[in-house]
C-alpha cells in the first residue's frame, strides 16, 4: 500500500486541473472514482492493521494508526477486536484476514 496517499492526491489534483481546463467530463469522473476506490482500499487496510495490532497487544500502535482515519472507521476496527477477543460468535470478518 506504499504510496497510496500520494497517488490518491495526484489523481485528485489531476482531475481538478482537467476539469478547470475543460477536459472531458467522463475522464474527470473516472479519475475521481478511481481515487475514491483507492482511498477506500487504504482505509480498509488501515482498519485491518488496527485490528491486528490490538490482537497482538500493541494498543499504542493501533491508536497511532487510528489518528489517520475517520473515527467511525477506527471505532469499527476497535469494536471488531473487542467482539472477537471476547469470543463472541460469529467472529468478525477481520479475524484471521491480516495474518
Amino acid at each position: 500500500m506504499r504510496g497510496n496517499r500520494s497517488l490518491i492526491q495526484l489523481l485528485l489534483v489531476l482531475a481538478s486541473r482537467m476539469e478547470e481546463s475543460g477536459g472531458p467530463k467522463d475522464s474527470v469522473a473516472a479519475l475521481r472514482l478511481f481515487a475514491e476506490n483507492r482511498a477506500d482500499r487504504l482505509r480498509a487496510a488501515m482498519r485491518q492493521r488496527i485490528y491486528d495490532l490490538m490482537w497482538d497487544g500493541d494498543s499504542l500502535g493501533a491508536d497511532a494508526i487510528a489518528e489517520f482515519i475517520p473515527s467511525s472507521d477506527a471505532d469499527e476496527a476497535f469494536a471488531a477486536w473487542e467482539h472477537d477477543i471476547e469470543g463472541k460468535q460469529p467472529l468478525t470478518a477481520y479475524y484471521g484476514r491480516g495474518e
